[in-house]
């Protein structure tokens, strides 16, 4: 199964090298690189503020 994955990755960027040219593909790369840093920055504000949240609230009592 993992060879599958390595496989899928290596069609997927000849793919990408035809398609976009060797020219672009670094600067796409680097877009696609800071897109996902952002993503991880924003999801890891949102967890952290979630779990903030738990921590204002006294705990309930049964």
């Amino acid at each position: 199964m993992s060879l599958a994955g390595g496989i899928e990755i290596l069609v997927i960027a000849l793919l990408a090298f035809v398609m976009i040219g060797p020219k672009e593909l670094p600067g796409v790369l680097r877009a696609l690189g800071r897109g996902v840093r952002t993503l991880r920055q924003l999801s890891a504000d949102f967890m952290s503020a979630l779990e903030g949240m738990g921590e204002d609230r006294p705990p309930s009592e049964k």
